[in-house]
């Protein structure tokens, strides 16, 4: 298309379009975020933006890297595509690999005295806001006994922290005080703790949509089932 066809067939300003593309709000400084209606996906390397959708069973995610001119989408009709559209995971976790190879981690060592504190990280996590088992009041919170829109944080042994999800497992070593890396990808993690320097939350670059909040020993879904 030439800039005139462009220009006819516009919806959005180009100022407005740029700012639904720059990230408006993120947890923190150091996290990827949200931007207007997308997502940041940044991986390998690579700005992204996107989103993820589905109506059972169609699931849906898209991609655009603003720096590459480029954007991708792709639409499965079963229930397998589920899997396929997770943010980092499926599709995009090929895509990415296969044509923006991940640069090189720099490896980095855990602090000496981390074992000595990695206790207070340790705990289940259950994701906030619009996820099946993150309501407070309505029957839909059960689902928080299963396992859903929980993770784990537990004490690797070796100086990090495992990150246990329902789709993957990754390995965090701190790099700053509250501040994790992937061991081997660049992803971060981010605690908050409360004034009494208890730990109460966590957020993370692979869903810069939803905060987790530390669950109390009577909220686990262990403790629940049993």
């Amino acid at each position: 298309y030439s800039d005139a066809d462009i220009a006819e067939t516009r919806i959005l300003n180009k100022s407005t379009m740029q700012q639904m593309h720059s990230t408006l709000y993120t947890s923190d400084p150091r996290l990827l975020g949200t931007t207007y209606g997308f997502f940041d996906f940044s991986d390998n390397g690579q700005r992204a933006i996107g989103h993820s959708g589905g109506s059972d069973p169609i699931f849906t995610q898209l991609l655009l890297l603003p720096d590459q001119n480029l954007g991708v989408f792709v639409a499965y009709n079963s229930q397998g595509g589920e899997d396929l559209t997770l943010q980092h995971l499926g599709f995009q976790r090929a895509f990415f690999d296969h044509y923006y190879p991940a640069p090189a981690v720099e490896p980095i060592q855990p602090p000496a005295d981390f074992a000595e504190r990695a206790g207070r990280f340790e705990g289940t996590y259950r994701m906030t806001g619009g996820t099946p088992g993150t309501s407070y009041t309505t029957l839909e919170k059960v689902g928080v006994l299963f396992g859903m829109s929980t993770a784990k944080i537990s004490d690797s042994g070796d100086g990090t922290l495992l990150f246990s999800t329902p789709w993957r497992d990754w390995r965090f070593v701190e790099v700053e005080p509250l501040y994790f890396r992937q061991v081997d990808g660049p992803f971060h993690i981010l605690f908050r703790e409360d004034d009494q320097g208890r730990i109460t939350h966590m957020f993370t670059d692979f869903t810069p949509m939803f905060a987790l909040e530390k669950l109390n020993w009577y909220g686990t879904p262990g403790f629940n089932m049993a």
